[in-house]
């Protein structure tokens, strides 16, 4: 029978028996976890006052990028630079590229819009990229006659497992003779760790 660790009293109940290791603890929105040695709350995984839960740690960003003009329309590869941060929730996102900063399941989606085409424009992929790698792409037959202001809208998205440091980036080649195909302004890339 217990005689130190009790409810009514200041000593703490250990770890191993079950107990918080801690002589009280406050009301709060914080959730509490194991460090390795002991429970402490956390302060960036918390339930709101509605108990929704919020981690302003979990990796996930969404960028837009800025008029790219005579990126491709040769056959070159070209990385789409997203020059403009809606949210970059943990700082994982750099120009071009997303590093995975755990292992896990993203979701990464894109929307991209091309212009600039003309009578040499015959195929083109936009590419969703892990360590250089597609995982998913669209690919269009352009026909060869396309005018100048006519837009290619390509929608990507996929769940891909990331371990950490690997890479995402969003990339397009279209075929031809020169480059005249443009990255419009406001194209997208997004990015969230599901688990």
């Amino acid at each position: 029978m217990p005689t130190n660790n009790c409810f009514n009293s200041n000593i703490p109940i250990e770890l191993s028996k079950g107990g918080t290791n801690a002589t009280s603890m406050s009301t709060s929105m914080g959730l509490v976890k194991y460090n390795g040695t002991s429970l402490v709350t956390s302060s960036t995984a918390t339930l709101d006052a509605s108990n929704r839960y919020v981690n302003t740690a979990q990796p996930a960003f969404s960028v837009k990028a800025s008029l790219q003009n005579n990126v491709t329309g040769d056959g070159t590869a070209y990385t789409i630079i997203f020059a403009t941060s809606t949210k970059d929730q943990a700082s994982n996102f750099s120009s071009t590229t997303f590093t995975a900063p755990v292992s896990g399941f993203y979701l990464l989606t894109a929307w991209i819009a091309l212009y600039g085409f003309n009578s040499t424009s015959y195929y083109g992929t936009v590419s969703l990229n892990v360590n250089a790698a597609t995982v998913t792409a669209a690919q269009g037959h352009l026909g060869g006659d396309l005018q100048l202001n006519y837009y290619w809208y390509v929608p990507l998205s996929i769940v891909t497992y990331m371990a950490a440091t690997n890479t995402a980036t969003v990339s397009t080649t279209i075929t031809g003779s020169t480059k005249t195909i443009a990255v419009a302004a406001g194209s997208t890339f997004n990015g969230v760790l599901l688990t």
